[in-house]
């Protein structure tokens, strides 16, 4: 059987009544590695499922194509406001896995540097951190991170810094 049959198999079983079928067909999906990539618009649409074991087989599908899994974007970026913490924690990771594909999100992860989590804080500075934005851009969310009244959070703004080069200049007052 040629590759190209094998995931047109595994997308419609990610599409299955059975939710342990569509778990199982996109975790093949995610080892078949670049090939896999046709899936993408069928995974996107089981991050909505009422199944944890489905999301996160669908957000680990999704990260492994990194910055050639840009069309998840939006949906990625809709579910950052899901209820469940560890939901949007996952959902975080997965859009730092994008890089550069991320970037048109930048918006919506700065507006995480306010959220109540210092988790979901340092998540969205590392997903930020993840972009691949020039480094003018990214001193005014490292320097928000530099203020946050949790050493965790300050202490990944700290590590972000390391990619400003000479723009890390502006941030020495707030590091004395």
């Amino acid at each position: 059987m040629r590759d190209s049959n094998l995931i047109e198999d595994l997308i419609k079983m990610a599409g299955d009544h059975d939710l342990s079928v569509q778990c199982r067909a996109i975790e093949a999906i995610t080892a078949a590695g670049p090939i896999g990539r046709s899936a993408i618009p069928v995974v996107v649409d089981r991050l909505r499922s009422a199944d944890e074991d489905v999301r996160f087989a669908a957000t680990t599908m999704i990260g492994s194509h990194g910055s050639g899994a840009g069309e998840a974007l939006p949906a990625l970026v809709q579910l950052l406001a899901d209820s469940d913490h560890q939901w949007r924690l996952k959902i975080l990771e997965t859009i730092s896995k994008l890089g550069a594909a991320a970037k048109p999100a930048v918006a919506e992860l700065a507006l995480l540097l306010d959220d109540p989590s210092e988790e979901i804080r340092e998540s969205a500075l590392d997903a930020i951190g993840d972009l691949g934005l020039p480094p003018g851009q990214l001193v005014s969310w490292v320097s928000k991170g530099l203020h946050d009244r949790h050493a965790e959070v300050r202490g990944r703004a700290m590590r972000i810094t390391r990619q400003l080069g000479p723009a890390a200049m502006e941030l020495v007052p707030i590091l004395i």
